[in-house]
């Protein structure tokens, strides 16, 4: 006669169990940094290819019409002038959005009678911006764009942003003045017609490559190709960008923005910014990218990020400014 056995099985006691689970913890802990790392990597690498895009997208338009595009275009140049297309509306065509292109009447004022300009522009929002609106709530509800272009070492005549400010000195006329030149096919409507006379203390071009009615040449960089920014991140930080252009004179920001003193890296309101941790992304006029440290060297009377600022200072750099 068989006799039966009682088997028993070992359950986990809650020390094994508590073991188990701070192990996990503890591998987890680990792990996630590596995953969070590889993705802010990857988001870089991705946002330094829109970088390069827009880079070569200048390149290929100063081709086309001898000249950089301006940095936006206005008949006036009261504070209070009607919205101006920007340099990233002209870039559009070679930025293989053509069709978006087509639908704006570059030839006539900045309007949004059709919704278009509240569009997203992929390759114009960095991928590190993903939480970022797809209109810009702080500059007209234009698309965002996280990208602005640099117009050198001369801020804006007035304290902050038009759009952050009610009053003084927000009526203030836009200071960068100059003269679309080349076969620019701003030349062809917003130009037509004699420009108003301006006063002696507004009548200056900017000293980067980018202002009001300005386009600058290759030419006109006598500081070097490598040594002169051409366009930079804008983040939420000190506002964003918009791509269709500027909202009015008053709303510099909205397009281009400036590398003085006063405007420190991810420390300004007016300039350049970035998701990234450490610094920003930059666009040389050369077509290559670089980092940019938020230590850069930066100084009321002219340091490395100033120096990159101007097309044609004259200033020496000894030294690679840029993070390798």
């Amino acid at each position: 006669m068989r006799t039966r056995t009682a088997v028993h099985f070992r359950g986990f006691t809650i020390v094994e169990l508590l073991t188990v689970a701070a192990c996990i913890s503890v591998s987890m802990s680990m792990l996630l940094p590596a995953v969070q790392d590889a993705r802010d990597a990857q988001r870089r690498t991705q946002c330094m290819n829109n970088v390069k895009t827009i880079a070569l997208a200048m390149h290929n338009y100063h081709d086309t019409y001898n000249g950089f595009p301006p940095g936006w275009v206005s008949r006036s140049r009261d504070s209070e002038s009607e919205g101006g297309w920007g340099w990233q509306a002209r870039l559009l065509p070679f930025m293989e959005q053509a069709t978006l292109y087509n639908k704006l009447e570059l030839t006539h004022p900045m309007t949004d009678a059709d919704g278009m300009l509240a569009e997203a522009v992929s390759i114009l929002r960095c991928p590190a911006d993903d939480d970022a609106p797809k209109q810009n709530p702080y500059r007209g509800g234009y698309g965002l764009s996280s990208y602005s272009a640099c117009s050198g070492t001369l801020p804006a005549n007035r304290w902050l942003d038009g759009r952050m400010e009610s009053f003084w000195p927000g009526s203030v006329p836009t200071f960068a003045f100059g003269n679309i030149g080349g076969g620019n096919p701003a030349n062809a409507a917003e130009s037509a017609g004699e420009l108003p006379a301006l006063d002696e203390a507004v009548a200056m071009k900017p000293n980067g490559l980018f202002g009001l009615n300005f386009s600058a040449h290759m030419r006109d960089i006598t500081d070097g190709m490598s040594n002169t920014i051409i366009v930079s991140e804008r983040s939420g930080t000190s506002g964003w960008s918009v791509w269709p252009g500027a909202g009015s004179n008053r709303f510099e920001n909205d397009v281009v923005t400036d590398v003085s003193f006063y405007s420190p890296l991810n420390r300004s309101l007016t300039g350049f910014s970035s998701v990234h941790s450490g610094g920003v992304i930059v666009g040389i006029c050369d077509g290559s990218v670089q980092f940019m440290s938020n230590e850069i060297d930066s100084r009321p009377e002219g340091g490395v990020l100033q120096y990159l600022g101007t097309r044609a200072g004259n200033e020496v750099i000894s030294d690679s400014p840029f993070q390798q």
